[in-house]
């Protein structure tokens, strides 16, 4: 008896991974992680130079720009692609605000990620660009 893969049931959910068959979403599974975030402890540095892209899949996180909360980050919201994207040190600190559970990859995975379907790849393009446009840094989208 095959068991549905936990991560796909949980991208189902995603509104990014909205527009791929099931059959993209169970390849693009082997990519992302499922990860816990637990209050109170970073998920990415600002400043730091590192290679991890997230996905909220539940929860919130709040999004740190010089030790001051800038946003929150929900169910479907990206975080990481800035660097991930365009190389650099990180723009903000990532903490979890609450438990959340985040679908995460590093660099491999993101080009999958993006590769999966163009509708994806635009809408973390436009996410990135608006963040950067913003105050020259990181906001929800």
């Amino acid at each position: 008896m095959h068991l549905p893969d936990p991560k796909v049931a949980l991208m189902r959910t995603v509104p990014l991974f909205r527009v791929l068959p099931d059959a993209s979403l169970t390849e693009l599974a082997r990519w992302l992680d499922l990860a816990e975030a637990v209050p109170g402890r970073p998920l990415l540095v600002q400043g730091a130079y590192d290679v991890q892209f997230g996905i909220v899949a539940t929860g919130c996180l709040h999004v740190l720009m010089a030790d001051e909360v800038i946003a929150e980050l929900r169910a479907g919201d990206v975080f990481g692609e800035i660097a991930m994207l365009w190389g650099g040190a990180r723009s903000a600190s990532v903490v979890a605000a609450e438990p959340s559970r985040l679908l995460v990859t590093h660099r491999h995975g993101f080009n999958a990620v993006l590769d999966a379907d163009p509708a994806i790849r635009g809408t973390v393009e436009a996410t990135a660009r608006a963040r950067m446009r913003w105050n020259g840094g990181y906001r929800a989208s």
